[in-house]
C-alpha cells in the first residue's frame, strides 16, 4: 500500500492544477486554483503497480484535515481470446469497464459523478490481443470487470469478471 498526506494549500503556485510526485500523478480540478471546495473537482491517482484511484467529492479547504490519497496493489486481469477449437485470435481489441466503481461514493451523490471513470482517463481500458491472443490490464482497482471484445472481422463478445 501506498499512501500519501497532500495539502494544497502549501503547493507552489508553479504546480497549481497538476501535480506531479514521481513515481505519482495526480490531476486536479480547477477547484485547487482557488482553494475551496468544489463538488466537480476529481482527483486522480496513477501510480506504477497500484490501482488507479479517485478521490471525490474533495473537502481540503483545511489545514487540520490534509487530503490523503491511499493506493492499493493493482488486480490485473489477465487472459487469452481463443476461438472454439481452442486457436488464439491475434488483434482482439479488448475494452474494460469498472462496474463496481461508482460503489466507494456515497449512495446520492453517484448519479452526479462529474467526470469519466480512472481507466478511461488514463487510457489503461483498451488494449490488443498479441499474436498468441494474451492481453493484460495491468493497473486495475479490485471489483467487477465488463470486459469487451471485438475481432477484426467485426464479431463483439462481452463478459464480466
Amino acid at each position: 500500500m501506498l499512501r500519501w498526506r497532500i495539502n494544497p494549500c502549501f503547493l507552489p503556485a508553479s504546480e497549481r492544477g497538476h501535480l506531479a510526485l514521481a513515481p505519482l500523478v495526480v490531476l486536479l480540478g480547477a477547484a485547487l486554483l482557488g482553494l475551496e471546495d468544489d463538488p466537480d473537482a476529481i482527483v486522480m491517482v496513477r501510480a506504477s503497480g497500484y490501482a488507479m484511484k479517485a478521490v471525490w467529492p474533495i473537502r481540503y479547504n483545511t489545514q487540520d484535515a490534509p487530503l490523503e490519497l491511499v493506493l492499493e496493489p493493482a488486480q490485473p486481469i489477465i487472459g487469452q481470446v481463443v476461438d472454439r477449437e481452442g486457436n488464439p485470435i491475434p488483434d482482439v481489441v479488448l475494452t474494460a469497464r469498472g462496474l463496481d466503481f461508482l460503489e466507494a461514493f456515497p449512495a446520492d451523490l453517484r448519479a452526479t459523478f462529474p467526470g469519466k471513470q480512472p481507466e478511461e482517463i488514463f487510457q489503461l481500458n483498451r488494449k490488443a490481443s498479441g499474436e498468441d491472443g494474451r492481453f493484460r490490464f495491468g493497473q486495475l482497482y479490485g471489483g467487477r470487470w465488463e470486459i469487451t471484445a471485438e475481432t477484426p472481422d467485426g464479431r463483439t463478445m462481452t463478459e464480466v469478471v
